[in-house]
């Protein structure tokens, strides 16, 4: 509660929020953006100390992180090494989607990035809902060590969104102990709240909406069990 605190909003914040997005909303559409925006993510980025290995392992693989409004908010492209992050977006949202797909990345590159429709439909499952947290646990871990850093708007955000009983989770362990940020407690117990949650519920149906729309053959070639 006293983190919370610090992230209050005002209801003339809110009008103010409120009009910010209606004149987003109704303005015309422009394809140019300033490039040098990128590079301040970047910089900011490298406050976390998450985020900057991150930063460091893209570098190492050769993955360039561009902005573009070619993707609805952020997307990693395995084929083309890019990460793409939308450029119009709130810098904000545009950190916490970079950490996730910077954690994505990571995913692959280590091996559990798999399509989890490869697998036998009840560990598809599973492993659907476990990289999915992943990628959760990394945002909330991320915008914690920026708020440490002074950086505090990126935690008012998760404090604001649906992720706050995960940002609360995180938060408890954090504070109760600073140690539990490096040794990986207070991420596993933000991995188990994402699992406590009705979030399981959400990723089961979108991947079975992948599943029924499979045409890549990953559910039901050479498999009639798992056709039928």
């Amino acid at each position: 509660d006293k983190i919370m605190a610090d992230s209050e909003i005002t209801e003339a914040e809110k009008l103010a929020l409120f009009k910010q997005d209606s004149d987003f909303i109704t303005a015309r559409y422009t394809k140019s953006f300033d490039l040098t925006h990128r590079d301040h993510l970047l910089s900011l980025m490298h406050a976390s100390r998450l985020a900057s290995q991150y930063l460091s392992m893209a570098q190492l693989y050769g993955v360039k992180i561009e902005l573009s409004n070619q993707v609805a908010d952020a997307s990693y492209d395995r084929d083309s090494h890019l990460i793409l992050l939308r450029a119009d977006m709130d810098e904000v949202d545009q950190i916490l989607l970079l950490s996730r797909e910077l954690r994505r990345m990571i995913q692959h590159r280590s091996g559990v990035g798999i399509h989890p429709l490869t697998l036998h439909l009840d560990f598809a499952i599973l492993i659907n809902r476990a990289q999915i947290a992943d990628l959760t646990v990394s945002m909330v871990r991320i915008a914690w060590e920026l708020q440490l850093a002074g950086y505090k708007d990126i935690w008012a955000r998760i404090e604001h969104s649906p992720l706050t009983d995960l940002g609360r989770a995180f938060a408890r362990e954090a504070i109760a102990d600073f140690r539990s940020i490096q040794d990986g407690t207070a991420a596993k117990v933000t991995f188990e709240s994402w699992f406590l949650s009705e979030r399981c519920r959400k990723a089961d149906r979108h991947l079975i909406q992948q599943m029924l729309a499979d045409y890549r053959g990953y559910s039901f070639s050479d498999n009639p069990e798992a056709s039928r």
